[in-house]
């Protein structure tokens, strides 16, 4: 459990990220998803 926790905060950390330099070029997505390794969802 204690990597799912650690997966969970990189994986939000990453979307805190995302969404700001998204908004600096112009794009307005409606959402963000971060895909593992695997390409399963991490965080949305």
């Amino acid at each position: 459990m204690m990597a799912e926790t650690s997966s969970k905060k990189k994986a939000w950390a990453m979307t805190r990220e995302a969404a700001p330099t998204g908004n600096e070029m112009g794009l307005k997505p409606l959402s963000v998803v971060v895909l593992g390794a695997g390409g399963h969802v991490k965080a949305f």
